[in-house]
């Protein structure tokens, strides 16, 4: 039991030793409280963008990925009272039907990639929203 209990002691203070060399090579201003407190809200408002963001593109996958179901033509938009036309999907050709559904997977790739590249610059954003706020309404 006392090898037991000096093991431990020598691998906490070894452990202990460790995490102290590796603090101190972290830089000063990433020590600080403002700083956690900065990275904290961050990750906060980022989840909170990114799940909004990731909303956003499930609302429009569930619309763009599946075929439409009328299609509203306008027929003359400068009249004073323009007629519509509703052209049902399922009266279109095989070609027509391809074409649209292609546009709109296309439009739905697009959307998607535009989200993921706008991760970066929201963590960029939501880090400098988070330093600002850790500055004005610290926690005491």
């Amino acid at each position: 039991m006392a090898t037991l209990l000096t093991n431990y002691n020598s691998f906490s203070d070894r452990f202990q030793e460790f995490t102290q060399r590796i603090y101190l090579k972290v830089p000063r201003a990433v020590r600080t409280i403002r700083f956690k407190l900065a990275f904290i809200y961050s990750v906060i408002l980022f989840f909170l963008a990114s799940g909004l963001v990731l909303s956003f593109n499930v609302y429009l996958n569930e619309n763009l990925g599946r075929d439409p179901e009328r299609h509203i033509v306008r027929i003359n938009p400068f009249a004073i009272s323009p007629k519509q036309l509703l052209d049902d999907f399922a009266s279109l050709r095989v070609e027509e039907k391809q074409r649209i559904r292609d546009i709109r997977l296309n439009d739905l790739r697009k959307v998607q990639l535009m989200s993921l590249y706008s991760l970066l610059p929201l963590a960029v954003v939501s880090f400098g929203i988070g330093y600002y706020v850790s500055d004005r309404y610290p926690i005491y």
